[in-house]
């Protein structure tokens, strides 16, 4: 943009007028989002200010380019380039408001290069200028809170967030913004109830449509971080509803893809393909297709699951191509389902590469990790020493304020005053001394320490990788969800490993239309239980498959000797074995043949029957609940492994009925800890939970028992692995 007017050709007047009408100009572009051109204005504007040779103009020029480079194109080298422009050469020009403005604006700038320590002083010296701006001081103290939230002192964090909403409402400024700052920092903190009332007062503060519908959409980002899905669901479907009656389609396309991440998170999926095809639907609005990468590769993930891998590849293509095209942040993830994808196809070599390339950028990526880290430590430290400071300046300033009102009485305090002041700076000076060897002592052990943590962090990483590698090869043993669907139509899986890999494995073969599955539990958790689990895996395929032995109880006898076997060629004594709950079970008969070691068997049954019922009565005990009938059968008293006086394991033969559902199960949902008393759950509270959910679905009682151990557990942590499997005749 060429400047339309002579500098040489103006008087003082006009060019007054005509720099006032640039900057005016310049503003208004900016709020525009026109910010090309707004920097255009602006630089003529500076021109102007020079030829004019006057400071207090050339000093506004700077801090109204600096404002547009820091909210016009995000470009905070230039916008400090510009501010240190001021501080160097017109910061004794500037106005009071102004010196406020361009310190708070530096802490702005520095705070999004992660110079956490250097915003905070900045904000701090700007306090001292705001004198009876309200809306600036709001502003600042908001800031200073986000600060301290992002360096996890939620505490502080809350203090400045609330003096910035008191500020805000006692001068009738922004109440909103500093309500939604609130927002931020209880999530963060996680106070999540707080976050909810805040939103809550949002929404009462402004109930239009357009409010409503973000109102919701931040309760559902608050029930996810809860890991409360169905409240995440419910809020984030009827924020997208609203959005489409208001017709806002950049809205609409966000909520979808909220919605779309809660579903994979919950595994709520009913709805994915629904939400999908819209979300596709509005791209076609937009011209930056690469925002859909994250959303292709959730796709991906999904029909993995589903097992339609055509789909699945399509869409993981789709995002691998926008994310390398425009190098975006998530390729890492896509290489990750990727992997997958060519594993669940048996092409392994593919299925390495993929993997190799998504730990070659985790690599990095935890490198840039330990580096912002480390920067954060950095600030801590700092800020550390900024509170001590500010703390020593009002002591300063406490004791000059003192001095000044003795001045005044009678003239020996004045000579009393300065021996007090060289005894304090010689006190003062010995602590700084002293202070300075601490310091000296304190780094050397830090330096330690930090070497330490790095080869720690090292070492940790690598355990990590070999333990996730263990729980690819683990996965690799257990059915595929397709299988189980196949042959077990009516059925759920609940399975919830205690750490990244576990001792507890659901299995599954099917021999002469007979469908054999189990829950089994080995000894331990972790790692130790995932080996011992590989040992008792393997036994129950070549029970089945290489000596075609089908009836329960004798399988478990040939899996206890194979087992006993493998652990018999160690040097050392092991003592590992399994507790298993193992069925076999003819689907177009209705028979169930079942066999447990320590792990029983449960039927529930909707209504009594026939006689049918009196022949299962003599093996089982009975619970029941609003005429739900369940029936336990007991289990042999005897783990799979070495144990002193070795039975045989008994078979026990059920005739199903329609609409019966059985269970066999673990018993991590029982031993879990949880409640208002911390206490174990308990089988009796199983029974009464199942019975209780039987006229639901088998997908419902399947969502429903996870919510309940989350509820149950709380914040206590899970203490072993938990895998539950129900099927319906």
């Amino acid at each position: 943009m060429q400047s339309n007017f002579s500098f040489s050709q103006t008087n003082d007047s006009k060019s007054n007028k005509q720099f006032e009408s640039l900057i005016a100009t310049a503003k208004q572009l900016r709020k525009n989002q026109l910010a090309d051109s707004s920097i255009k204005i602006l630089i003529q504007a500076k021109s102007l200010a020079k030829f004019l040779k006057d400071d207090k103009k050339i000093a506004q020029a700077h801090l109204a380019l600096a404002n547009t480079y820091y909210w016009g194109i995000a470009d905070y080298f230039k916008c400090k380039k510009e501010l240190d422009t001021v501080a160097q050469k017109y910061f004794s020009v500037l106005t009071q408001k102004q010196k406020c403005a361009y310190l708070s604006q530096y802490g702005d700038a520095v705070y999004y290069e992660l110079d956490y320590a250097q915003s905070v002083q900045y904000y701090f010296k700007a306090l001292q200028y705001v004198d009876t701006d309200s809306v600036m001081l709001a502003r600042i103290y908001h800031n200073i809170g986000w600060v301290y939230t992002d360096l996890g002192k939620y505490e502080k964090g809350i203090e400045f967030g609330k003096k910035a909403l008191d500020v805000a409402e006692k001068s009738n400024g922004d109440v909103n913004h500093k309500l939604e700052g609130l927002v931020y920092i209880y999530k963060t903190a996680k106070q999540f109830i707080n976050a909810l009332k805040c939103q809550d007062r949002l929404l009462q503060m402004d109930t239009s449509r357009q409010q409503v519908a973000f109102n919701f959409y931040q309760k559902s980002a608050i029930y996810s971080a809860m890991q409360k899905h169905d409240s995440a669901l419910y809020f984030c479907k009827n924020a997208y509803l609203i959005a489409t009656e208001l017709n806002a389609t950049r809205w609409e396309m966000m909520f979808l893809s909220q919605l779309l991440i809660t579903c994979i998170d919950s595994e709520i999926m009913k709805d994915f393909e629904s939400y999908l095809s819209n979300y596709e639907a509005l791209l076609v609005k937009f011209d930056k297709p690469y925002e859909a990468d994250e959303i292709y590769t959730l796709a991906g993930e999904y029909y993995i699951s589903k097992k339609d891998f055509k789909k699945a590849k399509q869409y993981l293509d789709k995002s691998k191509t926008l994310q390398e095209q425009y190098k975006r942040e998530h390729v890492e993830k896509t290489y990750y389902v990727l992997s997958d994808w060519y594993r669940e196809n048996n092409d392994f070599t593919k299925a390495y590469l993929y993997l190799k390339k998504y730990t070659d950028i985790s690599d990095s990526l935890f490198l840039i990790e330990k580096e912002k880290y480390k920067k954060t430590l950095d600030n801590f430290t700092k800020i550390f020493d900024l509170e001590n400071v500010l703390d020593q300046n009002k002591v300063e300033i406490q004791n000059k304020n003192l001095l000044l009102q003795n001045e005044k009485t009678q003239k020996y305090l004045i000579f009393s005053g300065l021996i007090f002041v060289l005894v304090v700076a010689a006190f003062f000076l010995k602590v700084i001394v002293d202070r300075k060897k601490m310091n000296k002592v304190l780094l050397e052990k830090n330096e330690t320490i930090e070497l330490k943590n790095e080869l720690l962090s090292t070492k940790n990483k690598e355990i990590l990788d070999s333990i996730s590698y263990a729980k690819r090869l683990q996965e690799a043993i257990l059915p595929s969800k397709k299988l189980v669907h196949r042959y077990l139509e009516n059925s759920f899986i609940y399975y919830k490993p205690k750490d990244i890999v576990a001792g507890d494995f659901y299995w599954m073969e099917v021999k002469n239309n007979i469908v054999f599955f189990a829950a089994a539990d080995c000894t331990g958790h972790g790692v130790p239980g995932a080996m011992v689990s590989v040992v008792c895996s393997n036994a129950l395929n070549r029970t089945v498959k290489e000596f075609e032995i089908a009836e329960p109880g004798k399988i478990l006898d040939k899996v206890r000797d194979l087992v006993l076997e493998t652990f018999e060629k160690s040097e050392s004594e092991v003592k590992d074995g399994m507790d298993i709950s193992l069925c076999a079970y003819d689907v177009k008969q209705n028979k169930l043949l079942w066999a447990g070691a320590n792990n029983p068997l449960w039927i529930i049954r909707p209504e009594i029957g026939d006689m049918r019922y009196e022949t299962d009565k003599k093996d089982s005990q009975i619970s029941n609940l609003n005429s739900q009938i369940l029936l336990e059968y007991a289990p042999d008293k005897q783990p799979i492994g070495a144990t002193e006086n070795k039975k045989a394991f008994v078979t026990k033969e059920i005739t199903l009925q329609t609409g019966d559902t059985f269970y066999v199960f673990t018993d991590g949902y029982a031993d879990q800890f949880g409640g208002e008393k911390g206490k174990k759950f308990k089988t009796a509270n199983l029974k009464k939970l199942l019975l209780s959910i039987q006229n639901n679905s088998m997908e419902k009682q399947l969502q429903l028992i996870h919510e309940n151990f989350e509820t149950w557990k709380g914040s206590l942590e899970q203490v072993d692995d938990v895998c539950i499997i129900g099927v319906r005749v």
